[in-house]
């Protein structure tokens, strides 16, 4: 019993220097097990930059390209290099070779062909769920669309994607080289051939947008010619204004405007004018049935928001007979439907088609 009180863990308080002597220990003991958690923590973040830094990329080529793949329903390889920059606020990749297959109906083949694609991110703006791309730069694309009678087409990948107007996230600097695109359209009877370019420089002497070509429509010579203003240091919240002349035989449309925010096809205005020998071959062109009619040639405004058009101002002469007023056109069904409220002072019903 004697032994049992005067032994250590009796719970008799230790003496005032005895603990202190227990808690100097302790930290002397703690103290080399810090510091190798500090070295060893320092080592593999050191080890880790290192893996990254010569981490040789083209290992994840494959994985990439499947996932590709699989979000596109479509098999996308790529048979070139990939590079990975991390360290930086906009990380950037690197990758060239890039193959999209066509579908078979259409030719099989590849339907995209990119020689090299660099795209930058802002990381800040990603972590908070929003995507911004400081640089967007494609060398030597080229590109196939093709659409059957039947309205099938080589570019929905998703048939269960909605069919809305084209928005592209916001890119500071797009820069396109030795772009080509070709479109066999057999519902519009369309041939086209076209080159695609935007290769501005920061000393302002650059050309801006231009997309140029030609090709046949409904038999007749067909010719495109689009400019937009230099995709530099774009702004989102800025309009960015495009000119467009297109002439399909008899036919000339041309507009002057601007896309309400760039990148986003869904909302523009511009002021439009078309001339030609028959109103009916606008069809080929818009998909509006109209009337067969004499020489024509009018000009409006268009406003775009969505799938809803707004014509208004309209004021033009088919034949003899003069036209005004304000259109709508509808473009959310499979076919667009127009309506409208037209004036005239003197009508000559033969010039309307009836």
């Amino acid at each position: 019993m004697l032994d049992e009180k005067h032994d250590g863990r009796s719970g008799e308080p230790d003496a005032p220097g005895v603990s202190e002597a227990k808690r100097t220990v302790r930290h002397g003991a703690a103290k080399p097990a810090l510091t190798a958690l500090k070295w060893g923590a320092g080592v593999l973040a050191i080890a880790v930059a290192l893996i990254l830094i010569f981490f040789d990329w083209n290992m994840l080529r494959g994985p990439i390209a499947r996932y590709a793949s699989h979000r596109l329903h479509r098999q996308v390889r790529i048979e070139g290099n990939l590079h990975v920059h991390l360290w930086s606020w906009t990380p950037r990749i690197d990758v060239g070779g890039i193959r999209i297959a066509n579908t078979k109906w259409a030719g099989g083949g590849d339907m995209g062909d990119v020689g090299h694609l660099a795209v930058s991110v802002k990381l800040l703006p990603l972590l908070g769920g929003h995507l911004r791309l400081p640089l967007v730069d494609l060398e030597k694309s080229s590109f196939l669309y093709v659409r059957d009678m039947s309205g099938r087409s080589n570019w929905e990948f998703d048939k269960t994607a909605s069919n809305k107007p084209l928005k592209l996230p916001a890119i500071t600097h797009f820069i396109i080289n030795d772009g080509h695109v070709r479109i066999f359209d057999a519902r519009k009877k369309m041939r086209f051939t076209g080159t695609v370019s935007s290769n501005e420089s920061t000393t302002g002497r650059g050309k801006g947008f231009a997309l140029t070509g030609d090709g046949t429509l409904n038999g007749q010579k067909f010719t495109a010619d689009v400019r937009g203003a230099p995709l530099l240091n774009v702004d989102q919240s800025r309009p960015y204004p495009f000119t467009m002349d297109v002439h399909a035989g008899y036919t000339q449309v041309t507009a002057r405007g601007e896309i309400t925010h760039p990148f986003d096809l869904g909302g523009l205005r511009a002021s439009v004018s078309f001339s030609g020998r028959d109103a009916a071959d606008l069809y080929y062109l818009t998909g509006l049935v109209l009337p067969n009619t004499p020489l024509y040639e009018a000009s409006a405004h268009l406003d775009r928001d969505g799938q809803m058009y707004r014509i208004t101002g309209f004021s033009g002469r088919m034949g003899t007979t003069d036209v005004s007023g304000v259109l709508t056109v509808d473009a959310t069904g499979d076919k667009p439907l127009m309506s409208g409220d037209l004036h005239s002072r003197r009508v000559y019903f033969d010039d309307l088609g009836f």
